[in-house]
């Protein structure tokens, strides 16, 4: 059982040195491939804002530099600190600092929920 004391400390860090992102939902129902892609490009609709935090992992010793290309998206990929009662979901995007990240998977503890990203596009 986790005390409330211990969440809502989590909460109130998060609100303090986080920054307010905007967050979209997948608009509309895009058709999809045998492989889940989908077929059409995604629309994406704002329905909020929050606090969140972006944290690098240990193995990010530069995190402004683009590490290495994979796929469609770039692989940079920060983890983003949110609080326990988020309205995000796997799918979703994150504005943060003018870089657009998609939420890969979610991992939720009893004090907040940590979100693993892709980059999808970068300030110019």
């Amino acid at each position: 059982m986790i005390l409330h004391a211990k969440r809502r400390r989590a909460t109130v860090a998060i609100n303090r040195l986080g920054e307010v992102c905007v967050l979209s939902e997948p608009a509309g129902d895009a058709g999809h491939d045998g492989y889940g892609k989908s077929t059409a490009d995604e629309q994406f609709v704002s329905f909020g804002v929050e606090r969140v935090v972006k944290v690098y992992g240990s193995g990010a010793t530069n995190p402004v530099s683009e590490r290495h290309l994979g796929g469609r998206l770039p692989a940079d990929s920060p983890l983003l600190v949110l609080t326990h009662d988020t309205a995000v979901q796997a799918g979703f995007r994150v504005v943060y600092a003018g870089e657009t990240f998609e939420i890969d998977s979610m991992t939720t503890y009893p004090t907040h929920v940590e979100a693993n990203t892709t980059l999808v596009t970068g300030s110019a």
